[in-house]
């Protein structure tokens, strides 16, 4: 089932330490890692790991990221190739009968029951 036609049922904020548990893909750079908000989110046939960056880092960090973007776009490719970033960082779907994290499912059951 494509991405954007899953039915989310539920959500539930884990920590850091549950995200790695479940599988060691985390797309935050190491030094936005502990301040990365992580949700758990069942769907249809399994769960859904999201990370995003928390409003206040993303505040914080917002001009000055934007400026060095700008700056390098600006010397490398143009001013049109600038975008502003978001609070997304990524995600990954675990399911229980196909792909490759079979292993994860039981893990990511588990952190749901308990949460």
């Amino acid at each position: 089932m494509p991405l954007y036609m899953e039915v989310i049922k539920m959500k539930k904020r884990i920590t850091k330490a549950d995200w790695e548990y479940i599988g060691k893909y985390n797309p935050a750079a190491k030094w936005l890692r502990p301040f990365a908000s992580y949700t758990l989110i069942e769907i249809e046939d399994g769960f859904r790991r999201e990370c995003k960056i928390p409003w206040i880092v993303y505040l914080i960090i917002f001009i000055p990221a934007h400026l060095l973007e700008a700056l390098c776009c600006m010397w490398d490719c143009g001013l049109r190739h600038f975008q502003f970033a978001g609070r997304f960082l990524g995600a990954d779907n675990i399911y229980e009968t196909h792909g490759n994290n079979k292993g994860a499912y039981p893990k990511a059951k588990e952190i749901w029951e308990r949460a």
